[in-house]
This record gives structure tokens, C-alpha cells and sequence, in this order.
């Protein structure tokens, strides 16, 4: 009868995640909607990543002739660019900045969990909102740049190392890849969840059987695209 009991109320505390977590969805995605700038298009650094991403489609493989300082947003873009089929480069950059603002905000979704890891769920929910509803968070995601699928990584990979898990902390460490990949300063995120890993698990024999095979995980995602970009512009654009 207890275990039902737990078992009902473990049940109920998901539904209640899941509306908290749909509901700030929503309303962030209503407000990014209400403010979207659609007639503009994107400028500056995303401008850079936009061509990239063109130029991906147009030759069907990276460019060997330029990259932006980092191209893990502009291979991403070109995959939804390939699929989605549109007359005119405007249309393009509202697709860019489309799904900035969709990353942005459902990356409100690792945060609540790794609030909920360390405060109650009512203050989980405070701090998710903060993020969501953050003004300065809404208009960077109008930009179409790379800081939203950024976060999201990085968010996802610090979620998925506390969950304490081998299996969890390898998808921890290939997520920190791909976040350094997008940009370089994730290197530096590398780098703070080894310290983190550590500390929570001590230098044990079986700590340290899980954390060098992440590790060499990392670097097998990463050194690929650090060779070609050397080969490319002369500098990998981490170090």
C-alpha cells in the first residue's frame, strides 16, 4: 500500500514537472514571438555564420577557403537549411533566428532540472523563470547567433554529470565536445566538469576508469573538426 502510495505521488510530482516546464515554454516562445524582429535580418557575427552555413549547402561540404571563428552553429543551420526549401536569403536568416529562439527557450529545461537538484521545486520553478523571462536572454536570442545552442549544451552536459551515472557522464563529456565545438570558450566547460566530476566522486579506481574514457570520448568528437579547421584558416579556434 505505501509503495503504491509513493508511487502515485512520484507520478503526480512528473505531471506537475511537466506542466511547470510546458507553461514556461509557452509563455517564453508567446513573448520571443510578440518582439520578433521580422523584417530585419541578422547582423554582424551571425551574418558570418549565415554565409558559412550557406556556403555548406551550396558546395555540399564544409568550406576550405574561409570559416567563421567557430562553425558548430553555422553546420547546424546548415542542416535545417538543406530541408527546408525557401526563395529568398531573408527567409533563411528568420529560419536562423527561428530556431535561436527555440533553442533559447527550451533550454529552460536542463536548467529546472539542475535547479531541482539543489532547491525545492518552487524555487527550481523561480529560477527557470528567471532564465526564460531574463529580457536581455529574449533579445540575444533575436540575434541568431550561436550564444542559444551554446547554453543549451552546456546546460545539458552540467545536467547529465550530476546525474552521477557512467553512462550519463560520457554523454556529459560528448555534449561539452560538441558545446566547444559551437564555441571555443567550452573548452574552459571541459575543463570545469572533470574538476566537478572529481570532487564528487573522489580519485578512485572507479572514478577514474569512468572519467578517462570520457575524456578521450571528448577529444574523438573534437580533433576532427580542430584538424580541419587548422588545415583551413590556421588555428582551431579553441586554444
Amino acid at each position: 500500500m505505501n509503495l503504491f502510495i509513493f508511487s502515485r505521488i512520484e507520478t503526480c510530482k512528473k505531471y506537475k514537472d511537466i506542466f511547470f516546464l510546458v507553461s514556461l515554454i509557452s509563455i517564453g516562445l508567446v513573448l520571443r514571438f510578440v518582439y520578433f524582429p521580422y523584417d530585419l535580418p541578422v547582423i554582424v557575427d551571425a551574418r558570418k555564420y549565415f554565409l558559412y552555413a550557406s556556403d555548406i549547402i551550396a558546395l555540399g561540404q564544409l568550406p576550405t577557403s574561409w570559416m567563421p571563428a567557430n562553425n558548430g552553429w553555422s553546420i547546424f543551420l546548415s542542416f535545417w537549411f538543406s530541408i527546408i526549401r525557401l526563395d529568398e536569403p531573408l527567409q533563411y536568416m528568420q529560419i536562423q533566428k527561428f530556431l535561436s529562439i527555440i533553442i533559447s527557450t527550451i533550454t529552460v529545461i536542463p536548467i529546472y532540472y539542475i535547479c531541482t537538484k539543489f532547491v525545492k521545486q518552487k524555487y527550481a520553478l523561480i529560477g527557470s523563470a528567471l532564465f526564460v523571462l531574463d529580457p536581455r536572454i529574449i533579445l540575444n536570442s533575436f540575434l541568431g547567433s550561436t550564444d542559444p545552442l551554446y547554453l543549451l549544451l552546456g546546460t545539458s552536459s552540467l545536467l547529465f554529470l550530476i546525474k552521477n551515472n557512467r553512462k550519463f557522464t560520457l554523454i556529459s563529456f560528448g555534449l561539452a565536445a560538441f558545446c566547444t565545438i559551437v564555441r571555443g570558450e567550452g573548452i574552459f566547460f571541459f575543463f570545469a566538469i572533470i574538476v566537478i566530476y572529481l570532487i564528487r566522486n573522489k580519485i578512485t579506481k572507479k572514478s577514474i576508469s569512468t572519467i578517462l574514457p570520457s575524456i578521450g570520448l571528448f577529444f574523438i568528437i573534437l580533433l576532427p573538426m580542430m584538424i580541419f579547421r587548422i588545415d583551413t584558416v590556421g588555428t582551431d579556434g579553441i586554444f
